[in-house]
């Protein structure tokens, strides 16, 4: 399925492109608390400040951004990391979600407090970083696809929530006069990434693989779209049949 996903004609996982997060402005950082993925997780979005710097980009790739990298990029770039981590990370904020307890209100207090980390931290930026597999998922019978739109519920939520923040904001700002802070109020961006582990692989060391992809919500609804109408996206037609004969 992750091969699926892959698929140049698909690109449900795409490679991430350091560009469009602004990380000098500091990140929200929603994920699982899994203690064995919990600092890869991190090193992966510390790793993004080297890449401007190719001779560091092939240093750290080397040594697979451990202490040194993790060192070099908070002392000497300090990225702004506020980190908030449940088993399962932005899955719990999916209503009626299956991760979460039955008539507890796990997901509105998850998304209160992210409400408040916007407030206090004045950060607008959020990174749902996801991982896969996941055991909490896992425990809970979660397909490799059902996975990935459970991350896009979870995003649309904040958005939802955050607009009628805003929209509240705008009304107080606009009564009071302040027209020009109703503009300056600022939006909401949301990067939804998928750390994959491949496992380990044999060699004259043992190295685990693991990479970190974009998760395409576009393209998530375009596959979505073609299933129902094959004529819309003829490419991802293709790539879903191709798919659908290997896996027989």
């Amino acid at each position: 399925m992750i091969r699926f996903f892959r698929h140049p004609d698909v690109r449900v996982l795409d490679d991430v492109v350091h560009d469009e997060i602004e990380l000098e402005k500091g990140v929200i950082v929603i994920m699982c608390s899994d203690g064995d993925r919990f600092l890869g997780g991190l090193l992966s979005i510390a790793g993004m400040f080297s890449t401007n710097h190719r001779w560091t980009t092939r240093i750290a790739s080397w040594i697979k951004r451990t202490t040194l990298l993790f060192v070099w990029a908070f002392l000497h770039i300090y990225p702004r990391m506020h980190v908030m981590s449940w088993h399962a990370g932005a899955h719990r904020l999916v209503k009626n979600s299956r991760t979460n307890l039955p008539g507890r209100a796990t997901d509105k207090d998850l998304l209160a407090e992210i409400m408040a980390a916007i407030e206090l931290k004045n950060i607008h930026q959020i990174i749902l970083l996801d991982h896969c597999a996941c055991g909490k998922l896992t425990k809970h019978n979660f397909t490799v696809e059902e996975q990935f739109h459970s991350i896009v519920h979870a995003r649309d939520r904040i958005i939802s929530e955050y607009d009628k923040v805003r929209a509240s904001e705008a009304v107080r700002l606009a009564t009071n006069g302040d027209f020009s802070g109703v503009v300056s109020i600022p939006r909401l961006k949301i990067i939804c990434m998928c750390q994959v582990d491949y496992g380990k692989r044999k060699g004259w060391w043992w190295r685990r693989r693991l990479r970190t992809y974009h998760t395409s919500t576009k393209q998530l609804t375009a596959v979505n779209a073609t299933r129902l109408d094959p004529t819309r996206n003829p490419d991802i037609a293709d790539a879903i049949v191709d798919f659908l004969t290997q896996a027989e």
